[in-house]
């Protein structure tokens, strides 16, 4: 057999192993055809469809949902497509292929609703078969920071001070997730992004077009780049006293505890001469 040949046998051999493979993906990564993307039940033959349970929990905050579902056994094997779609809007998403497994996890979720749905398929003389699409679950990803709260100048009430006499405010923040903030301190002045923390001190503008009712805003950013904003009101006005000093604060347990010894000992003296008069009338 001269050189020739050879190389003309290989390359036979090669197509007969590749030409099954690329029929076997052109069938399952098929997705014309269908709704929105999701091939069509095949008429001719019979594949139950899957039952997807409920996502739990319905909520994430990291982005990540595990699916479950369950199917007949009418068949020995089954493969599986995972499809997704965001928002309720645009086709269905091909993001899975399982082989048998009825587990499906889905990661690196942003922000958003999701709607999940499973279609099996099983092969006959490597021709694929395809169910109708199983029901839908839907699943909601809040990756934003949440719970964001800013009060100026604490002073121990849920709202904060009503008043201040001086520009510089003390901010006292929370905010979970949160990784940055910035904050608006007039209508069109921002600070910088910083670091989060849970106070911060900054210097309103005395002739501000907002004096003397000032606002301040703050934007709370996580490292996905995701923000929530609040805000909070305060009243600049000079003539209002200043707070008291905690380090000043005048701390009345000791005199309370004399007074409560004192009235104490008063008690016993009474008792005591109450009790003398008694013995001596006797």
């Amino acid at each position: 057999m001269t050189r020739k040949g050879i190389i003309i046998i290989v390359l036979l051999l090669i197509s007969a192993a590749i030409i099954p493979f690329v029929i076997f993906s052109l069938q399952f990564f098929a997705l014309e055809g269908g709704t929105g993307g999701v091939p069509p039940p095949d008429p001719t033959v019979y594949v139950p469809a899957p039952v997807l349970k409920p996502i739990t929990p319905a909520v994430s905050s990291i982005g990540r949902f595990q699916l479950e579902w369950t199917i007949s056994d009418e068949y020995e094997s089954y493969n599986f497509k995972v499809y997704r779609r965001k928002d309720y809007s645009g086709n269905w998403d091909l993001v899975g292929y399982l082989f048998s497994s009825k587990i499906y996890i889905d990661l690196g979720l942003t922000t958003g609703t999701y709607e999940y749905l499973i279609q099996a398929l099983v092969y006959i003389d490597n021709i694929a078969y395809f169910s109708e699409s199983s029901n839908i679950q839907t699943a909601i990803v809040e990756l934003f920071p949440v719970n964001p709260s800013i009060i100026i100048n604490d002073d121990g009430t849920p709202e904060g001070a009503n008043a201040t006499n001086s520009l510089e405010v003390i901010l006292t923040l929370s905010c979970d997730d949160a990784d940055e903030m910035c904050f608006q301190i007039s209508e069109d002045i921002w600070i910088n992004w910083t670091a989060y923390e849970t106070t911060y001190t900054i210097t309103l503008f005395e002739n501000d077009p907002w004096a003397p009712n000032y606002r301040v805003g703050v934007v709370f950013r996580n490292d996905a780049g995701e923000t929530k904003e609040v805000c909070d009101d305060i009243i600049y006005d000079p003539d209002v006293p200043p707070p008291p000093d905690k380090d000043e604060e005048i701390d009345y347990t000791l005199a309370y505890v004399l007074i409560g010894v004192l009235i104490g000992l008063i008690g016993i003296g009474i008792f005591l001469k109450y009790r003398n008069q008694i013995i001596k009338s006797k």
